[in-house]
C-alpha cells in the first residue's frame, strides 16, 4: 500500500473513455478544423451499432413515469420500500453514491484520517474521499481479480483509520474476514455496491458499523435516472447523512423536472443501436474539436479537488420520475438478475477454448459486466476491431494520475488489459453469440497481422 498526494484530471473517467484516442485533428491559428481522421468514428459506421450500456426500460416506462400520478411517490416511501426489500433497518436517498460515501466520511472521521481504498475504481469514488477531509491511501487489487487484496490491507488496519470497499462488477468481499483480520475497527466502513443488482444476501454481511451504497445513475445495474441509496443499520449515522443531504440538495423544481425527463427520454433513445452509431459520431467529432482547441495542456493537473466546484452530482434532488423507476426497479430486481445469469453462461460457453482470452473468476452474485483480460498491446486493437464491427466495448476504469504504477501493479496492469463486454438486460443471447465470434476472429486477425 502505499499514499500519495491526490491529483485529479481535469475529467471523470467516464468522460475519458469517451474521448477518441486514435482520433487525429489539425487545427489551425482559429478554431477551423482543416482535417480529421477519425478511425473510431468512421461515418460510414454510423448505422446499427450496440452500445456499451442501455437503460434496462423501454422509452414506454419513461413516458408513464413522467405522466403517471406522482401522489405517493415520496423520499420516505422508497426508503422504505428499500428497507424493507434489503432487510435493512435504515435506508436514505442519495442525489449519487458518491455524495453518500464522502458524507458518512465526513460523519464519522476527522480531517486527515487515513481512508484506505482500492486503487481499481472510477474517480468519483476518490473525490469523495478527498472532499471529505480524509487521506486517500491506494490498496492494489489482488493478482487474479479486482477486489482489494485483503492480505495488503491487513497491517494498515490499525489506529485510527476509515475503510472503503469497492465492489468492482458485482463482484462481493468477505466482510467478516476483513473483520477478524483487523487490529481495531475502523472509524466506518463503506461497502460501494453501485454496480451490483442488490439483493438481500448482500446486505446480510453488513455490521452495525457499515454504511452501503448502491447507485441509480447512468451505467448501473438498477439505473433510474438519477440518485443513489445508503443502507446502514446505525441509526445514528443514518440520521447525520440525512441531515447532510437536507441541508445541501436543492429543491426539486419544474426545471429539474423538465430537464431529467429529457435527459432520459434522450438516453434511452441515443442509446438504441439504430441511432447509437450516428450519436456516438457526433460526441467524437465533438469531443475532437474542444480536445484540439484547449489551450495549454489538454489535461491540466490539479493538486486536489477539493476546493473544485462540485457537480450536478452532489446537489441535484431525484424526482418523482426517478423515485418510480427505483421502484420498478425493486420488483424487477429477479428477473435482471436471471438475464444476466444467462448471459454470462453464454459467454462462459463461447470463450471455452479460445486462446488469448482471459476469463472472469466465478462470483456468487451477478455481475454488471463480462470482464475479460486481453494483452495490453491487443486491447486497443481488438476494441478498434469490435467497433468496426458493430460493437462498442467500453473500458471503465483508468489508472489515477498522481500515483506510482510500481506501487500497485495488479491494479496498473488491469487498467489496460480489461474488456468489460455488456451484461444488461436489453443484451441479448444472439447479441452475446456475435460479440463473442468478433472477438475470436479479431484477436485470430490481430495476432496473425501484427505479430
Amino acid at each position: 500500500m502505499g499514499e500519495n498526494s491526490f491529483r485529479e484530471d481535469w475529467s471523470n473517467n467516464e468522460r475519458e473513455a469517451q474521448i477518441v484516442h486514435s482520433s487525429h485533428a489539425i487545427v489551425s491559428e482559429g478554431t477551423e478544423i482543416q482535417r480529421f481522421r477519425l478511425a473510431s468514428y468512421t461515418i460510414t459506421k454510423v448505422g446499427k451499432m450496440i452500445p456499451p450500456r442501455r437503460p434496462q426500460f423501454g422509452i414506454g416506462r419513461v413516458v408513464s413515469s413522467v405522466f403517471g400520478p406522482s401522489y405517493g411517490i415520496s423520499v420516505k416511501r422508497v426508503e422504505d420500500a428499500y428497507a424493507q426489500a434489503f432487510g435493512m433497518p435504515y435506508a436514505v436517498l442519495l442525489p449519487s453514491c458518491r455524495a453518500g460515501i464522502c458524507w458518512a466520511l465526513e460523519a464519522k472521521i476527522t480531517p486527515g484520517t487515513p481512508v484506505l481504498c482500492t486503487a481499481y475504481t472510477c474517480a468519483v469514488v476518490r473525490e469523495a474521499i478527498v472532499r471529505s477531509g480524509g487521506q486517500l491511501c491506494l490498496v492494489d487489487i489482488k493478482e487474479d481479480g479486482f477486489l482489494m487484496d485483503e492480505e495488503a490491507v491487513k497491517p494498515a488496519q490499525t489506529g485510527n483509520y476509515a475503510l472503503v470497499l469497492c465492489e468492482i462488477y458485482g463482484y462481493t468481499h468477505d466482510l467478516s474476514r476483513i473483520a477478524r483480520q483487523a487490529t481495531e475497527a475502523p472509524s466506518v466502513r463503506i461497502v460501494d455496491m453501485a454496480m451490483a443488482v442488490p439483493t438481500r444476501e448482500h446486505f446480510e454481511r453488513l455490521s452495525d458499523n457499515d454504511f452501503a451504497v448502491t447507485s441509480f445513475g447512468v451505467g448501473k445495474c438498477m439505473y433510474a435516472g438519477w440518485g443513489g441509496m445508503g443502507l446502514t443499520r446505525n441509526g445514528e449515522l443514518a440520521e447525520m447523512i440525512r441531515e447532510m443531504r437536507d441541508s445541501s440538495v436543492d429543491r426539486c423544481s419544474f426545471i429539474v423536472l423538465l430537464r431529467r425527463c429529457m435527459q432520459m427520454m434522450t438516453k434511452n433513445l441515443s442509446n438504441a443501436p439504430v441511432a447509437y452509431g450516428f450519436v456516438r459520431t457526433v460526441k467524437g467529432i465533438r469531443n475532437a474539436v474542444w480536445r484540439h482547441s484547449m489551450p495549454g495542456s489538454v489535461k491540466p493537473m490539479i493538486k486536489s479537488v477539493a476546493h473544485q466546484p462540485v457537480s450536478s452530482k452532489w446537489y441535484v434532488p431525484t424526482t418523482y420520475i426517478d423515485r418510480r423507476l427505483m421502484l420498478h426497479n425493486l420488483k424487477h430486481t429477479d428477473q435482471y438478475e436471471n438475464h444476466k445469469k444467462a448471459l454470462e453462461r453464454r459467454y462462459d460457453d463461447n470463450f471455452e477454448g479460445i486462446g488469448g482470452i482471459i476469463r472472469p473468476k466465478p462470483s456468487d452474485h451477478v455481475l454488471s459486466h463480462y470482464p475479460i483480460r486481453v494483452s495490453s498491446d491487443v486491447r486497443p486493437l481488438l476494441k478498434r476491431y469490435l467497433l468496426k464491427a458493430g460493437f462498442d466495448v467500453e473500458t471503465l476504469y483508468f489508472f489515477p494520475s498522481g500515483f506510482l504504477k510500481s506501487d500497485y501493479p495488479n491494479a496498473s496492469r488491469a487498467t489496460v488489459e480489461v474488456l468489460d463486454l455488456p451484461l444488461y438486460v436489453k443484451f441479448s443471447i444472439s447479441d452475446v453469440d456475435r460479440l463473442c465470434e468478433n472477438i475470436a476472429c479479431g484477436i485470430e486477425h490481430i495476432s496473425k497481422s501484427y505479430v
